[in-house]
């Protein structure tokens, strides 16, 4: 599959894995084409582009081949009523949008279900990542903290994780040899709120933060 099928099949799959959206242009139009494809009405074209989709931003792309193509750059679908559990569709290895997404705004829905492990996109070219006012359970996902790779550091500036009721338990660990290198480039990091987080923050995860400007742990029970 190319890059773009690749990424079409991750964005549809948020939409069939959730409900109860709000703003669904360009969304229910290629869910209603899937369906009934011999009867549909609409412009094939157009539904088949996902850079027209409600939420979806696009930005040119060179391929490896010099070809240019356009990729979701960002995913901005706060406040949108949506409801269900993220699908562990961006874990495409090789592609997909951690190729390219940069923001993902999922903000004040009603999101259920554990945070997705969604190692690609965490440690592809994601800079904002806002999951803020949900219903997410379980615990924070170890790849947003821990890179595999020793020569790579993540590119997250801005996390929001606040409000997440019930999301348990204290940070994820590595183990005493893990770098928390994918919070490097960290600059704003809000927990707030989440008050079924526990323990301490470990000095390494700390020290990681080299160009920090605010973290947000009111609310919670974390210590360090």
């Amino acid at each position: 599959l190319s890059i773009r099928e690749l990424q079409f099949n991750e964005l549809y799959s948020i939409y069939n894995s959730t409900s109860t959206w709000v703003k669904t242009n360009g969304w229910k139009d290629y869910d209603t084409y899937v369906s009934s494809p011999n009867t549909f009405e609409g412009n094939t074209d157009a539904v088949k582009d996902f850079c027209r989709w409600f939420g979806v931003s696009c930005e040119k792309y060179s391929s490896d081949n010099g070809d240019e193509v356009f990729l979701a750059s960002e995913l901005n679908l706060g406040e949108n009523g949506i409801s269900g559990a993220l699908p562990n569709s961006f874990d495409t290895e090789g592609g997909g949008l951690g190729l390219s997404l940069q923001t993902l705004n999922m903000e004040k829905n009603n999101l259920v279900g554990p945070i997705p492990e969604m190692k690609v996109l965490f440690h592809g070219n994601l800079e904002n990542l806002d999951l803020g006012y949900n219903s997410f359970t379980g615990t924070l996902p170890y790849s947003l903290f821990f890179q595999d790779d020793d020569t790579k550091k993540g590119k997250l500036q801005h996390i929001d994780f606040s409000r997440l009721d019930e999301i348990i338990g204290p940070l994820p660990s590595g183990g005493k040899d893990a770098k928390w290198d994918n919070l490097s480039s960290l600059e704003f990091f809000d927990l707030h709120g989440c008050q079924k987080l526990n323990g301490t923050v470990p000095a390494e995860a700390l020290g990681a933060l080299e160009n920090i400007v605010k973290i947000r742990l009111d609310g919670t029970n974390l210590s360090g």
